[in-house]
Protein backbone atom coordinates (compact mmCIF):
# COMPACT_ATOMS: atom_id res chain seq x y z
CA UNK A 1 0.00 0.00 0.00
CA UNK A 2 3.21 2.25 -0.22
CA UNK A 3 1.54 3.22 -3.79
CA UNK A 4 -1.35 5.44 -1.03
CA UNK A 5 1.12 7.77 0.90
CA UNK A 6 -0.25 11.06 0.14
CA UNK A 7 2.58 13.61 -0.36
CA UNK A 8 0.84 17.42 0.97
CA UNK A 9 -1.19 15.36 3.50
CA UNK A 10 1.78 14.98 5.54
CA UNK A 11 1.56 17.60 7.59
CA UNK A 12 1.06 16.69 11.86
CA UNK A 13 -1.59 18.84 12.18
CA UNK A 14 -3.72 16.84 9.72
CA UNK A 15 -3.74 14.23 11.99
CA UNK A 16 -7.25 14.29 12.64
CA UNK A 17 -11.16 13.57 10.83
CA UNK A 18 -13.09 15.56 8.38
CA UNK A 19 -17.05 15.19 9.14
CA UNK A 20 -19.97 15.51 7.32
CA UNK A 21 -23.59 14.51 8.06
CA UNK A 22 -26.95 14.19 5.98
CA UNK A 23 -30.24 13.91 8.09
CA UNK A 24 -33.17 11.82 6.83
CA UNK A 25 -36.63 11.40 8.31
CA UNK A 26 -37.33 7.83 9.35
CA UNK A 27 -40.68 7.55 10.94
CA UNK A 28 -41.23 4.19 10.80
CA UNK A 29 -39.00 2.50 13.51
CA UNK A 30 -39.22 -1.17 12.11
CA UNK A 31 -37.89 0.40 9.07
CA UNK A 32 -34.37 0.34 11.43
CA UNK A 33 -33.16 -2.95 10.84
CA UNK A 34 -33.67 -3.14 7.02
CA UNK A 35 -32.10 0.45 6.46
CA UNK A 36 -29.20 -0.65 8.37
CA UNK A 37 -28.43 -3.89 6.06
CA UNK A 38 -28.82 -1.61 3.10
CA UNK A 39 -25.68 0.64 5.00
CA UNK A 40 -23.55 -2.55 5.77
CA UNK A 41 -24.23 -3.47 1.90
CA UNK A 42 -22.90 -0.10 0.53
CA UNK A 43 -20.12 0.17 2.87
CA UNK A 44 -18.99 -3.51 2.12
CA UNK A 45 -19.57 -2.42 -1.83
CA UNK A 46 -17.37 0.60 -1.19
CA UNK A 47 -14.74 -1.83 0.66
CA UNK A 48 -14.48 -3.97 -2.63
CA UNK A 49 -13.77 -1.51 -5.35
CA UNK A 50 -11.52 0.72 -2.99
CA UNK A 51 -9.74 -1.95 -0.20
CA UNK A 52 -7.74 0.80 1.39
CA UNK A 53 -10.27 2.36 2.45
CA UNK A 54 -11.46 -0.40 4.84
CA UNK A 55 -7.83 -0.24 6.45
CA UNK A 56 -6.01 2.03 9.15
CA UNK A 57 -3.87 4.90 9.11
CA UNK A 58 -0.19 4.46 10.24
CA UNK A 59 1.85 7.05 11.43
CA UNK A 60 5.35 5.92 11.25
CA UNK A 61 9.45 6.97 11.50
CA UNK A 62 8.16 9.26 14.57
CA UNK A 63 11.85 10.83 15.88
CA UNK A 64 13.26 13.55 17.36
CA UNK A 65 13.22 16.48 14.26
CA UNK A 66 11.47 14.06 12.30
CA UNK A 67 7.32 14.46 12.37
CA UNK A 68 7.01 10.78 10.32
CA UNK A 69 5.12 9.68 7.74
CA UNK A 70 1.51 8.69 7.21
CA UNK A 71 0.15 5.63 5.40
CA UNK A 72 -2.56 3.62 4.74
CA UNK A 73 -2.12 0.05 5.91
CA UNK A 74 -4.22 -3.10 5.68
CA UNK A 75 -6.33 -3.10 9.02
CA UNK A 76 -3.86 -4.63 11.56
CA UNK A 77 -3.85 -8.14 13.37
CA UNK A 78 -2.82 -6.47 16.58
CA UNK A 79 -6.64 -5.21 16.72
CA UNK A 80 -8.72 -5.46 19.38
CA UNK A 81 -11.66 -6.07 16.76
CA UNK A 82 -12.27 -6.01 13.23
CA UNK A 83 -12.37 -2.93 11.04
CA UNK A 84 -15.68 -2.33 10.12
CA UNK A 85 -16.80 0.87 8.20
CA UNK A 86 -20.35 1.29 9.64
CA UNK A 87 -20.87 2.20 12.81
CA UNK A 88 -24.66 2.32 14.52
CA UNK A 89 -25.92 4.08 17.34
CA UNK A 90 -29.25 4.57 19.03
CA UNK A 91 -29.58 8.12 20.50
CA UNK A 92 -33.71 7.83 20.84
CA UNK A 93 -33.53 9.26 24.26
CA UNK A 94 -30.25 11.49 24.73
CA UNK A 95 -31.03 13.71 21.06
CA UNK A 96 -33.66 15.63 20.00
CA UNK A 97 -35.86 14.12 17.86
CA UNK A 98 -35.63 14.65 14.14
CA UNK A 99 -39.05 17.01 14.12
CA UNK A 100 -37.57 19.21 16.59
CA UNK A 101 -34.40 19.38 14.88
CA UNK A 102 -35.91 19.87 11.13
CA UNK A 103 -38.43 22.58 13.02
CA UNK A 104 -35.29 24.57 14.43
CA UNK A 105 -33.55 24.14 10.85
CA UNK A 106 -31.31 21.95 12.50
CA UNK A 107 -28.69 24.24 14.10
CA UNK A 108 -25.27 22.98 14.55
CA UNK A 109 -26.41 23.25 18.35
CA UNK A 110 -28.73 20.54 18.07
CA UNK A 111 -26.20 17.93 16.44
CA UNK A 112 -23.94 17.05 19.17
CA UNK A 113 -20.66 15.55 17.80
CA UNK A 114 -20.10 13.60 20.26
CA UNK A 115 -23.31 11.76 20.19
CA UNK A 116 -23.03 11.46 16.09
CA UNK A 117 -19.19 11.30 15.32
CA UNK A 118 -17.39 8.20 16.20
CA UNK A 119 -14.26 9.99 16.24
CA UNK A 120 -13.45 13.85 16.69
CA UNK A 121 -12.66 16.10 14.07
CA UNK A 122 -10.58 19.35 13.26
CA UNK A 123 -8.53 20.16 14.99
CA UNK A 124 -8.43 17.83 17.68
CA UNK A 125 -5.79 15.13 16.91
CA UNK A 126 -6.63 11.35 17.84
CA UNK A 127 -4.16 8.92 19.28
CA UNK A 128 -4.13 5.24 17.76
CA UNK A 129 -2.66 2.64 19.19
CA UNK A 130 -1.65 -1.34 17.79
CA UNK A 131 -4.79 -2.44 19.47
CA UNK A 132 -6.93 0.47 18.58
CA UNK A 133 -5.99 1.64 14.76
CA UNK A 134 -7.24 4.78 13.05
CA UNK A 135 -9.36 3.54 10.40
CA UNK A 136 -9.17 5.59 7.10
CA UNK A 137 -12.86 6.18 6.78
CA UNK A 138 -15.88 5.47 8.97
CA UNK A 139 -19.46 6.19 9.06
CA UNK A 140 -21.87 6.02 11.82
CA UNK A 141 -26.01 6.20 11.54
CA UNK A 142 -27.47 7.56 14.39
CA UNK A 143 -31.11 6.72 14.78
CA UNK A 144 -32.78 9.30 16.60
CA UNK A 145 -36.84 9.61 17.48
CA UNK A 146 -38.11 9.80 13.66
CA UNK A 147 -34.96 9.85 11.90
CA UNK A 148 -31.85 8.85 11.34
CA UNK A 149 -28.56 11.00 10.96
CA UNK A 150 -25.06 9.96 8.86
CA UNK A 151 -22.11 11.14 9.77
CA UNK A 152 -19.35 10.06 7.22
CA UNK A 153 -15.43 10.69 8.74
CA UNK A 154 -12.41 10.53 6.89
CA UNK A 155 -8.86 10.88 7.92
CA UNK A 156 -7.63 14.25 6.93
CA UNK A 157 -4.05 13.14 5.88
CA UNK A 158 -5.34 11.00 3.85
CA UNK A 159 -8.73 12.44 2.42
CA UNK A 160 -9.73 15.93 1.78
CA UNK A 161 -12.96 17.56 2.02
CA UNK A 162 -13.65 16.99 -1.69
CA UNK A 163 -12.96 13.53 -1.38
CA UNK A 164 -14.54 12.97 1.79
CA UNK A 165 -18.09 14.04 -0.42
CA UNK A 166 -16.72 12.02 -3.03
CA UNK A 167 -17.19 9.14 -0.34
CA UNK A 168 -20.52 10.46 0.78
CA UNK A 169 -21.33 10.46 -3.29
CA UNK A 170 -19.67 6.51 -3.18
CA UNK A 171 -22.21 5.94 -0.32
CA UNK A 172 -25.32 7.43 -2.51
CA UNK A 173 -24.27 5.55 -5.67
CA UNK A 174 -23.97 2.11 -3.56
CA UNK A 175 -27.42 2.74 -1.89
CA UNK A 176 -28.65 3.33 -5.24
CA UNK A 177 -27.60 0.34 -6.86
CA UNK A 178 -25.74 1.51 -9.25
CA UNK A 179 -22.14 0.57 -10.31
CA UNK A 180 -19.21 2.82 -9.50
CA UNK A 181 -17.71 4.30 -13.24
CA UNK A 182 -14.06 3.04 -13.97
CA UNK A 183 -12.79 6.41 -13.29
CA UNK A 184 -14.40 7.29 -9.87
CA UNK A 185 -12.29 3.22 -9.18
CA UNK A 186 -9.51 4.33 -10.85
CA UNK A 187 -8.99 7.57 -9.57
CA UNK A 188 -9.94 6.78 -6.07
CA UNK A 189 -7.22 3.78 -6.19
CA UNK A 190 -4.59 6.08 -8.00
CA UNK A 191 -0.57 5.87 -7.03
CA UNK A 192 -0.59 9.19 -5.31
CA UNK A 193 3.08 9.61 -5.65
CA UNK A 194 2.23 10.62 -9.13
CA UNK A 195 -0.08 13.36 -8.68
CA UNK A 196 1.95 16.01 -7.87
CA UNK A 197 5.70 16.00 -9.90
CA UNK A 198 8.16 17.25 -7.11
CA UNK A 199 10.84 19.83 -8.12
CA UNK A 200 14.30 18.77 -8.92
CA UNK A 201 17.34 20.25 -7.04
CA UNK A 202 17.67 23.40 -8.81
CA UNK A 203 14.66 23.77 -10.58
CA UNK A 204 13.04 26.97 -10.04
CA UNK A 205 10.44 26.81 -6.92
CA UNK A 206 8.26 29.45 -5.56
CA UNK A 207 9.34 30.93 -2.62
CA UNK A 208 7.00 29.84 0.38
CA UNK A 209 9.53 30.34 2.97
CA UNK A 210 6.82 32.00 4.97
CA UNK A 211 5.24 28.89 5.22
CA UNK A 212 8.51 27.54 7.42
CA UNK A 213 8.39 27.64 11.44
CA UNK A 214 11.58 28.38 13.57
CA UNK A 215 9.81 25.23 15.94
CA UNK A 216 7.82 22.77 15.26
CA UNK A 217 3.86 22.98 15.96
CA UNK A 218 3.10 21.33 19.41
CA UNK A 219 0.10 19.07 20.08
CA UNK A 220 -2.15 19.88 21.13
CA UNK A 221 -2.70 23.02 19.91
CA UNK A 222 -4.00 25.51 22.29
CA UNK A 223 -7.51 26.34 22.48
CA UNK A 224 -8.35 30.18 22.30
CA UNK A 225 -9.23 31.83 25.16
CA UNK A 226 -12.53 31.43 26.29
CA UNK A 227 -13.43 34.64 27.83
CA UNK A 228 -17.52 35.25 29.04
CA UNK A 229 -19.18 36.70 26.02
CA UNK A 230 -16.05 35.44 23.41
CA UNK A 231 -15.89 31.71 23.50
CA UNK A 232 -15.76 30.17 20.33
CA UNK A 233 -19.07 28.68 18.76
CA UNK A 234 -20.41 27.42 15.91
CA UNK A 235 -23.38 28.54 13.50
CA UNK A 236 -25.20 28.33 10.38
CA UNK A 237 -26.79 30.75 8.19
CA UNK A 238 -28.62 30.18 5.19
CA UNK A 239 -28.01 32.28 2.54
CA UNK A 240 -30.62 33.60 0.17
CA UNK A 241 -29.43 32.60 -3.66
CA UNK A 242 -31.38 35.51 -4.88
CA UNK A 243 -28.95 37.76 -3.04
CA UNK A 244 -25.92 36.59 -5.03
CA UNK A 245 -26.54 38.37 -8.36
CA UNK A 246 -26.29 41.71 -6.88
CA UNK A 247 -23.53 41.35 -4.55
CA UNK A 248 -21.69 40.13 -7.28
CA UNK A 249 -22.73 42.74 -9.58
CA UNK A 250 -21.65 45.45 -6.36
CA UNK A 251 -18.03 43.51 -6.41
CA UNK A 252 -17.60 43.66 -10.48
CA UNK A 253 -18.61 47.80 -9.93
CA UNK A 254 -15.81 49.72 -11.54
CA UNK A 255 -15.36 51.93 -8.62
CA UNK A 256 -12.18 50.23 -6.81
CA UNK A 257 -11.78 47.58 -9.15
CA UNK A 258 -8.29 46.32 -10.10
CA UNK A 259 -8.24 45.70 -14.31
CA UNK A 260 -5.27 43.34 -14.23
CA UNK A 261 -8.21 40.86 -12.66
CA UNK A 262 -10.27 39.85 -15.56
CA UNK A 263 -12.80 37.66 -13.77
CA UNK A 264 -14.48 37.06 -10.30
CA UNK A 265 -16.42 34.45 -8.94
CA UNK A 266 -19.70 34.42 -6.74
CA UNK A 267 -17.57 32.97 -4.33
CA UNK A 268 -14.81 35.42 -4.46
CA UNK A 269 -17.66 37.92 -4.22
CA UNK A 270 -19.40 36.29 -1.22
CA UNK A 271 -16.11 36.22 0.69
CA UNK A 272 -15.24 39.55 -0.18
CA UNK A 273 -18.92 40.32 1.48
CA UNK A 274 -18.31 38.51 4.13
CA UNK A 275 -14.92 40.13 5.63
CA UNK A 276 -16.31 43.36 5.09
CA UNK A 277 -19.29 42.76 7.17
CA UNK A 278 -17.46 41.12 9.86
CA UNK A 279 -14.32 43.36 9.80
CA UNK A 280 -17.37 45.63 10.70
CA UNK A 281 -18.24 43.84 13.50
CA UNK A 282 -14.53 43.05 14.74
CA UNK A 283 -13.83 46.93 15.04
CA UNK A 284 -16.88 47.64 17.06
CA UNK A 285 -15.79 44.96 19.38
CA UNK A 286 -12.62 46.25 20.14
CA UNK A 287 -10.30 45.47 17.70
CA UNK A 288 -7.79 48.16 16.29
CA UNK A 289 -8.31 48.99 12.93
CA UNK A 290 -4.55 48.90 12.56
CA UNK A 291 -4.50 44.98 12.81
CA UNK A 292 -3.80 42.58 10.08
CA UNK A 293 -6.69 40.05 9.01
CA UNK A 294 -5.72 37.70 7.51
CA UNK A 295 -8.21 36.14 4.67
CA UNK A 296 -7.34 32.53 3.62
CA UNK A 297 -8.90 30.38 1.08
CA UNK A 298 -8.62 26.88 0.46
CA UNK A 299 -7.73 25.69 -3.01
CA UNK A 300 -8.35 22.13 -4.27
CA UNK A 301 -5.38 21.73 -6.49
CA UNK A 302 -7.11 18.96 -8.30
CA UNK A 303 -8.23 21.16 -11.56
CA UNK A 304 -4.94 22.67 -12.42
CA UNK A 305 -2.86 19.62 -11.49
CA UNK A 306 -5.17 18.17 -14.11
CA UNK A 307 -6.45 15.57 -11.89
CA UNK A 308 -10.08 14.15 -11.81
CA UNK A 309 -12.69 15.16 -8.92
CA UNK A 310 -13.29 11.53 -8.15
CA UNK A 311 -9.16 11.27 -7.00
CA UNK A 312 -9.51 10.95 -2.96
CA UNK A 313 -5.87 12.12 -2.01
CA UNK A 314 -5.11 15.37 -0.44
CA UNK A 315 -5.16 18.35 -2.45
CA UNK A 316 -5.68 21.75 -0.64
CA UNK A 317 -3.26 24.50 -0.64
CA UNK A 318 -3.72 27.91 0.41
CA UNK A 319 -4.28 31.74 -1.07
CA UNK A 320 -3.95 34.47 1.47
CA UNK A 321 -4.84 37.92 1.13
CA UNK A 322 -3.81 40.41 4.37
CA UNK A 323 -5.07 43.93 5.25
CA UNK A 324 -5.91 46.21 8.14
CA UNK A 325 -9.35 45.35 9.37
CA UNK A 326 -10.34 49.16 9.20
CA UNK A 327 -8.93 48.54 5.16
CA UNK A 328 -11.09 45.54 4.83
CA UNK A 329 -14.48 47.80 6.32
CA UNK A 330 -14.06 50.95 4.53
CA UNK A 331 -12.60 49.45 0.78
CA UNK A 332 -15.25 48.81 -1.65
CA UNK A 333 -16.24 45.46 -2.55
CA UNK A 334 -14.98 45.56 -5.87
CA UNK A 335 -11.76 46.34 -4.35
CA UNK A 336 -11.37 43.36 -1.89
CA UNK A 337 -12.92 41.24 -4.46
CA UNK A 338 -10.70 41.90 -6.68
CA UNK A 339 -7.37 41.46 -4.02
CA UNK A 340 -8.89 37.79 -3.21
CA UNK A 341 -8.92 36.47 -6.84
CA UNK A 342 -5.65 38.08 -7.81
CA UNK A 343 -3.91 36.17 -4.62
CA UNK A 344 -5.57 32.83 -5.50
CA UNK A 345 -4.80 33.06 -8.88
CA UNK A 346 -1.26 33.32 -8.09
CA UNK A 347 -1.63 30.77 -5.79
CA UNK A 348 -3.09 28.17 -7.71
CA UNK A 349 -0.65 27.18 -10.07
CA UNK A 350 0.83 24.16 -10.92
CA UNK A 351 4.55 26.48 -10.28
CA UNK A 352 3.13 26.71 -6.98
CA UNK A 353 1.84 23.30 -6.27
CA UNK A 354 4.86 21.49 -6.81
CA UNK A 355 6.48 24.18 -4.90
CA UNK A 356 4.39 23.06 -1.95
CA UNK A 357 4.96 19.49 -2.13
CA UNK A 358 8.31 19.55 -2.57
CA UNK A 359 8.73 21.74 0.71
CA UNK A 360 7.30 19.42 2.22
CA UNK A 361 8.69 16.29 0.62
CA UNK A 362 12.15 18.33 1.58
CA UNK A 363 11.24 19.02 5.40
CA UNK A 364 12.01 16.28 7.71
CA UNK A 365 10.07 17.83 10.51
CA UNK A 366 6.50 18.41 8.74
CA UNK A 367 5.34 20.12 11.94
CA UNK A 368 7.44 22.94 10.58
CA UNK A 369 5.47 23.58 7.62
CA UNK A 370 2.24 26.27 8.20
CA UNK A 371 -0.89 25.07 7.02
CA UNK A 372 -3.71 27.26 6.11
CA UNK A 373 -1.07 30.10 4.29
CA UNK A 374 1.17 30.99 6.48
CA UNK A 375 1.46 32.74 9.95
CA UNK A 376 -2.15 34.72 11.38
CA UNK A 377 -4.53 35.85 14.32
CA UNK A 378 -7.84 33.46 14.53
CA UNK A 379 -8.99 36.67 16.48
CA UNK A 380 -8.72 38.61 13.58
CA UNK A 381 -8.41 35.94 10.46
CA UNK A 382 -10.85 34.18 9.06
CA UNK A 383 -9.85 30.78 7.02
CA UNK A 384 -12.76 29.81 4.10
CA UNK A 385 -13.13 26.75 2.16
CA UNK A 386 -16.02 26.12 -0.23
CA UNK A 387 -17.31 22.91 -1.89
CA UNK A 388 -21.12 24.58 -3.05
CA UNK A 389 -20.33 22.42 -6.31
CA UNK A 390 -21.10 19.08 -4.41
CA UNK A 391 -24.45 17.66 -4.36
CA UNK A 392 -24.50 15.17 -1.41
CA UNK A 393 -27.96 16.86 -0.07
CA UNK A 394 -29.69 16.98 -3.21
CA UNK A 395 -29.43 13.44 -4.34
CA UNK A 396 -31.20 10.01 -3.38
CA UNK A 397 -29.59 7.21 -1.25
CA UNK A 398 -31.55 4.63 -1.98
CA UNK A 399 -34.31 3.21 0.81
CA UNK A 400 -33.35 6.72 2.48
CA UNK A 401 -34.75 9.11 0.21
CA UNK A 402 -33.35 12.56 -0.45
CA UNK A 403 -31.33 14.08 2.64
CA UNK A 404 -33.59 16.52 4.67
CA UNK A 405 -30.10 18.60 5.76
CA UNK A 406 -26.34 18.30 5.32
CA UNK A 407 -24.20 19.80 8.02
CA UNK A 408 -21.66 19.64 9.83
CA UNK A 409 -21.66 17.75 13.72
CA UNK A 410 -20.97 20.12 16.24
CA UNK A 411 -17.47 19.55 17.10
CA UNK A 412 -14.01 21.73 18.57
CA UNK A 413 -14.35 25.08 17.36
CA UNK A 414 -11.73 26.55 14.41
CA UNK A 415 -12.12 30.22 15.61
CA UNK A 416 -12.31 32.45 12.35
CA UNK A 417 -13.46 29.52 9.96
CA UNK A 418 -15.99 29.78 7.33
CA UNK A 419 -17.05 27.37 5.22
CA UNK A 420 -19.82 27.39 2.08
CA UNK A 421 -21.36 24.49 2.01
CA UNK A 422 -23.07 22.62 -0.49
CA UNK A 423 -26.79 24.28 -1.47
CA UNK A 424 -29.82 22.73 0.39
CA UNK A 425 -33.38 23.67 -0.80
CA UNK A 426 -31.68 25.77 -3.51
CA UNK A 427 -30.37 27.91 -0.83
CA UNK A 428 -26.48 28.19 0.28
CA UNK A 429 -25.77 27.12 3.55
CA UNK A 430 -22.61 29.10 5.19
CA UNK A 431 -20.86 27.84 8.60
CA UNK A 432 -19.22 29.94 10.78
CA UNK A 433 -17.01 29.52 13.65
CA UNK A 434 -16.68 33.03 15.80
CA UNK A 435 -16.47 34.55 19.40
CA UNK A 436 -19.70 34.90 20.69
CA UNK A 437 -19.62 38.90 20.50
CA UNK A 438 -18.43 38.78 16.69
CA UNK A 439 -21.38 36.10 16.17
CA UNK A 440 -24.08 38.34 17.77
CA UNK A 441 -22.56 41.24 15.96
CA UNK A 442 -22.96 39.37 12.60
CA UNK A 443 -26.92 38.53 12.87
CA UNK A 444 -27.23 42.19 13.59
CA UNK A 445 -25.32 43.86 10.73
CA UNK A 446 -27.69 45.37 8.51
CA UNK A 447 -25.99 44.39 5.06
CA UNK A 448 -25.45 40.78 6.40
CA UNK A 449 -28.78 40.17 7.80
CA UNK A 450 -30.38 41.29 4.88
CA UNK A 451 -28.76 38.59 2.68
CA UNK A 452 -29.18 35.69 5.16
CA UNK A 453 -31.28 34.17 7.81
CA UNK A 454 -29.99 32.46 11.08
CA UNK A 455 -29.88 29.21 11.72
CA UNK A 456 -27.86 28.84 14.74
Amino acid sequence: MALYQDVIGQLPILKTYNHGSLGFPVPDESARDSLVQALQAAADKIAASFPWLAGAVAHEGVAPGNSGLFRPIPWPATATAPNKILHVRYCDDVAPSFDDILAAGAPVSMLDGKLLAPYDGFPTRYAESPQTPAPVIATQATFIRGGVILTFCSQHNMIDATGMFQIINMFATALNGEAFTPQAIESGNRDRASVIPLLAPGEPAKDLQHLKLAHPLTFPLPLPPSTPGKKPTWAYFRLFRAAVPAIKAKASERDGYDPAVPFLSSNDALSAFYWKCLSSVRLRNGRSAETVSKFSRAIDARRVMGVPQEYLGHMVFHSATRMALGVVAAAPLSTLACALRRDLNEANTVLAVRSYATLIANEPDKARVLYGGGRGDPDVDVGASAVPQSDAAGVPYGPLGVPAFGRRPNLAPILGCLYFMPPEGGEMMVSVCLREDDLEGLRRHPEWSRITEFIG
